[in-house]
């Protein structure tokens, strides 16, 4: 791997082609095992659509926000150019619905679909309770990163665990979280994107001794207005495991500032804890 790596404006920036298509070639430092880090890739997905939802919006009309995006994973993304088509499937007053798919080397390695939507006034108002972690920020862990061990793209974050179970410790919750920001300037929906793809499967701490576990699909839910922060606000995060059987586990997490929860996630995950 090269000395430079694209810090994350950039890597999550796909180039437009035409209308509807979009090349990608992310960077190697941006890695997570063998595929590109997802977090990453929603992130330049939603980059993308965002563009095909504005450029055909009517004049005066509310400027729609990407308020839902699912992601699956087929295939292993490479760090290599890759395509985005992108197609605008219904302009609806006030929600616009987007679809997206990524191509590799002739074969289909993401799918996404996302909602757009313009604010409206509402008397309906419920906000999610801001996770409770075990620790304060300066008694949490610094996340380490351990060549060979831990994920390339953590590389590219500042993190701090802070939740009492660990992975492979064989915890009874399957908890994982703490706090997180990245090292670089990044702001808006893809920035929030990427933090909520940040943490390893909460399903970890249940494994009694390292094995794997891998994302199938998530689903990512924009709820508050995306604050603007600076390089020393931390965002915070809960993930935990709602089920688990059958060799796979279903993860619900929350991304939290200042005390209130602006995302939160719900995560497929496959596990291989036998061999």
């Amino acid at each position: 791997m090269t000395d430079f790596v694209p810090e994350f404006n950039d890597a999550s920036k796909a180039t437009m082609l035409k209308s509807g298509r979009w090349v990608w070639e992310p960077h190697e430092g941006w890695l997570q095992g063998r595929t590109v880090f997802g977090g990453l890739t929603v992130a330049a997905i939603a980059n993308a659509m965002t563009v095909e939802v504005l450029a055909g919006l009517e004049a005066g009309s509310a400027q729609p926000i990407l308020r839902t995006i699912q992601y699956s994973f087929p295939a292993p993304l490479l760090p290599q150019e890759a395509i985005i088509e992108v197609i605008v499937d219904r302009r609806g007053s006030s929600a616009t619905f987007v679809s997206a798919v990524v191509n590799q080397n002739g074969q289909v390695v993401g799918r996404a679909n996302a909602v757009f939507g313009a604010s409206r006034d509402s008397d309906v108002n419920k906000s999610l309770a801001a996770p409770v972690l075990d620790m304060t920020l300066d008694e949490a862990t610094t996340f380490p990163y351990i060549e060979g061990v831990t994920p390339e793209f953590t590389r590219n974050f500042d993190m701090k665990w802070a939740v009492s179970e660990y992975p492979f410790g064989q915890g009874a919750e399957g908890i994982v979280g703490g706090y997180a920001r990245h090292k670089s300037e990044a702001q808006g929906v893809p920035a929030i994107l990427a933090l909520l793809d940040t943490w390893p499967p909460s399903v970890l701490p249940m494994f009694k001794e390292p094995a794997a576990a891998s994302s199938v699909a998530l689903t990512m839910h924009i709820v508050e207005d995306v604050p603007v922060v600076g390089p020393d606000d931390w965002f915070e995060f809960k993930y935990t495991t709602q089920s688990a059987a059958y060799g796979y586990t279903t993860e619900i997490g929350q991304l939290s500032y200042e005390g209130k929860v602006i995302a939160w996630v719900e995560q497929l995950v496959a596990v291989f804890d036998k061999r």
